[in-house]
């Protein structure tokens, strides 16, 4: 499933006013990764 485009380009949006924006955190049954807000995160496939 993962992340769509369209919720990754309205991330960028919210991200516009820094220090203002959203920072990601991502969870599984054994497994945490962040992203803060400054991280850029381009598309591509696995």
């Amino acid at each position: 499933d993962g992340l769509t485009s369209q919720w990754l380009a309205e991330r960028a949006r919210w991200n516009r006013n820094f220090p203002m924006g959203v920072d990601l955190i991502l969870v599984d049954d054994t497994q945490v990764v962040a992203l803060p807000r400054t991280t850029r995160i381009r598309g591509g496939t696995n």
